[in-house]
């Protein structure tokens, strides 16, 4: 006997992954033998119902799978800071180690990423500005305008750097003008070396270089001046508090 109940399998393609739902017919509940409509009557209408719903809400369906997917890959690209914060990094003279992690807040308050400093010696972790190869990594977990970057090193090199703010402005904005909107993901490193200034790195793409020492070293001042970008951030990193 032919029933009027099928499972209709419709494969949708969704960024090149092949992803299948499950829609459900049941449009004539007159071909089931009686007794099994009367014992599973409310299955049959339940699963017609649900077809019909899946069907007039197939854009709200794929959708959810799209946030799905992305969230997975987020999750797997993010939620694995390890992977970016490895024990030691390669430097031009040598070997940095990772030295400390600390929480990214924007505004004291919301949770942006994490940030690491990689130190040629860990020992001597609160004498940042000591004239010896560094690197500072941040790395986002959600989306940021370049505008931001651009405004806040701004904001708190003048604070920090007084009179001789004025001085090195035009290197500094040279510098600021090269930060990029990121996205959650993305990864920005600052590496100072004594010998070749400061690099902006992206994602491991140079991106400016300030080469005067002295300035390239007081640019750190955004997050270690006496009145830094995050009070919390500054401590963490330099381990103050220990």
């Amino acid at each position: 006997m032919q029933t009027r109940l099928r499972a209709v399998v419709q494969d949708i393609d969704i960024q090149s992954l092949g992803i299948s739902f499950l829609r459900f017919d049941a449009t004539n509940h007159n071909d089931i033998k009686p007794g099994l409509r009367a014992r599973h009557s409310g299955l049959f209408s339940t699963l017609a119902h649900q077809g019909r719903r899946i069907a007039m809400n197939k854009k709200w369906f794929l959708q959810s799978i799209k946030g799905l997917i992305v969230g997975l890959f987020l999750l797997t690209r993010v939620g694995h800071a390890e992977e970016f914060f490895p024990a030691q990094v390669t430097n031009s003279r040598g070997q940095l180690k990772l030295c400390s992690q600390a929480e990214l807040k924007a505004f004291r308050l919301i949770h942006v990423g994490r940030a690491a400093l990689f130190l040629e010696n860990c020992n001597n972790i609160k004498d940042i500005f000591s004239v010896t190869p560094k690197r500072l990594r941040f790395l986002y977990e959600k989306s940021i305008p370049a505008k931001a970057f651009r405004e806040a090193s701004y904001e708190y090199l003048k604070i920090n750097l007084g009179q001789k703010f004025t001085l090195w402005k035009a290197s500094y904005d040279q510098f600021n003008n090269n930060y990029q909107d990121i996205k959650a993901g993305d990864y920005y490193d600052l590496i100072y070396d004594p010998l070749t200034g400061l690099l902006l790195q992206l994602n491991g793409k140079n991106l400016a270089t300030i080469k005067e020492p002295d300035i390239a070293l007081a640019y750190l001042n955004v997050w270690f001046g006496n009145e830094p970008f995050s009070e919390d951030l500054k401590k963490t990193l330099l381990k103050l508090n220990d």
